[in-house]
C-alpha cells in the first residue's frame, strides 16, 4: 500500500504563490502570474515524481531463519530497479520486532544514492535477544522528489520469519544445591550392570567370567557374582504451561526461567548420551517422544522457542496426562512455572512414569 507524506514546505509554497498573485493584480504584471502557475504546479509534479519513484523498486532480504539468544548475524538487503530509468533519493528502512535489534553504529536503514543497473546491496548486523517466532515485515522504501514536497512510502519485499531458540545455561551437578535434580537426576537412578548385588552357586549356562574365585575357594564349589540389572534413566520432562502462578513481567518471568531450565536439561542429557522426552499440556499438546539422538535437540528447541503459558489445565492434571503418554520405563521430571505450581522440579523431582 502506497503511503504519501506531505512536507510543511507546501504551505509555504502556496502562501508565496498567493502573495505574488495579490501583488501582481494591481500592477498588472503577467510575468508574475506565470510564476504563480509554476509554484502551484510544483506540488503536483512533486507528488507524481515521488509516487512514480517506487513503481519498479523491488527488495530481497537474506537472513538466517534460526538463531540462538545472543547470536549476531548479518542481514543482507538487495534493492533492485526494474525500470530503465534511474532512481534516486530512496530511503530503505527496516522495522524490527521486539526481541531482534540492530546496532546504533550500523542501523537497519540506508539511503540509496542512485539505483540503476546493478542491484544496490546493503548489510547490517542483527542481534537475537529473546526466544520466540518473529515476523520481519516487508522492507519499506521511501522515495523523495527533488523539491522534497512529498514522500511516497510502501513495502517493496516479502516478509520473513526468524525463530530464536531458548536460552540455555551450563549444568554441573556439583554446583547445584539441594537434591541436585537438575543435571544428574538420572544418575541417581542409573545402574550400568556392574553394581554388585550378591553371590550364588554356579548354574549351568552362567558366564564363567562371573565366577567369584575367593568365594569358590572358600566354599569348595563354584560361586558366581550377580549384578544389579541396569535401571532406566530416561527422563520425560513435563513443563508447566498454566498461567495461574506465573510471576514477573515481559521476558523476566518465572515461566521464562522454567523454559530455560527445560532447554538446559534437555541439552545436557542429549550431549551426555541420555534419553529425554518433553510434554507440555497445551491445545494441542506438545509431545516430543523419548530419544537419545543428539540431532533431535533442534526438534525440542523448535517447540520451546514458541510456547507460551496458555494451558487451560492445572499442573497436577497435566502430570496425569503426561504419565499416560510417557514410556513406562521413564522418569517424569516436573518443572513448575511459578511458586504456586502443584508440582515443581525442586520439590517433586523425578518420579516414575505410570505405565
Amino acid at each position: 500500500m502506497l503511503a504519501m507524506r506531505r512536507s510543511p514546505r507546501i504551505v509555504t509554497l502556496i502562501c508565496a504563490a498567493l502573495f505574488i498573485a495579490i501583488s501582481a493584480v494591481p500592477f498588472r504584471l503577467p510575468g508574475l502570474f506565470y510564476m504563480v502557475g509554476v509554484l502551484l504546479a510544483a506540488p503536483l509534479v512533486s507528488y507524481l515524481l515521488a509516487a512514480g519513484g517506487l513503481r519498479a523498486v523491488r527488495a530481497e532480504r537474506r537472513v538466517a531463519p534460526r538463531l540462538w539468544p545472543g547470536e549476531r548475524t548479518e542481514v543482507e538487503l538487495r534493492i533492485s530497479n526494474l525500470s530503465r530509468w534511474p532512481k534516486a533519493l530512496l530511503l530503505i528502512d527496516e522495522e524490527l520486532p521486539d526481541g531482534l535489534t540492530g546496532l546504533p553504529e550500523e542501523p537497519p536503514s540506508c539511503v540509496v544514492p542512485m539505483l540503476w543497473g546493478e542491484p544496490f546491496v546493503y548489510a547490517y548486523p542483527l542481534l537475537a535477544q529473546h526466544r520466540g517466532r518473529y515476523q520481519l515485515p516487508p522492507v519499506r522504501a521511501t522515495a523523495v522528489d527533488a523539491f522534497d514536497l512529498f514522500a511516497a512510502s510502501r513495502p517493496v519485499g516479502p516478509p520473513d520469519e526468524v525463530i530464536v531458540y531458548p536460552r540455555t545455561v551450563p549444568l554441573e551437578a556439583d554446583m547445584l544445591a539441594g537434591a541436585r535434580l537438575l543435571a544428574r537426576v538420572a544418575d541417581q537412578h542409573r545402574a550400568d550392570g556392574t553394581d554388585f548385588r550378591h553371590t550364588r552357586e554356579y548354574l549351568p549356562g552362567d558366564d564363567l567370567r562371573r565366577i567369584h574365585w575367593p568365594s569358590t575357594a572358600r566354599r569348595g564349589t563354584p560361586i558366581v557374582v550377580e549384578y544389579e540389572e541396569p535401571t532406566s534413566s530416561n527422563l520425560f520432562i513435563v513443563l508447566d504451561a498454566s498461567p495461574q502462578f506465573v510471576v514477573g513481567a515481559g521476558r523476566e518471568t518465572s515461566f521464562e526461567t522454567a523454559v530455560t531450565l527445560a532447554a538446559s536439561l534437555i541439552r545436557y542429557e542429549l550431549e551426555h548420551g541420555h534419553a529425554v522426552g518433553l510434554f507440555v499440556d497445551l491445545d494441542p499438546p506438545i509431545h516430543v517422544p523419548l530419544t537419545d539422538d543428539r540431532q533431535s535437540l533442534i526438534a525440542f528447541f523448535e517447540e520451546l522457542a514458541v510456547i507460551e503459558p496458555t494451558s487451560p489445565r492445572r499442573f497436577d492434571r497435566s502430570l496425569l496426562a503426561a504419565a499416560e503418554v510417557a514410556p513406562s520405563n521413564a522418569l517424569l521430571f516436573a518443572i513448575g512455572s511459578g511458586p504456586g505450581s502443584d508440582a515443581r522440579a525442586a520439590g517433586d523431582g523425578a518420579v516414575p512414569a505410570a505405565g
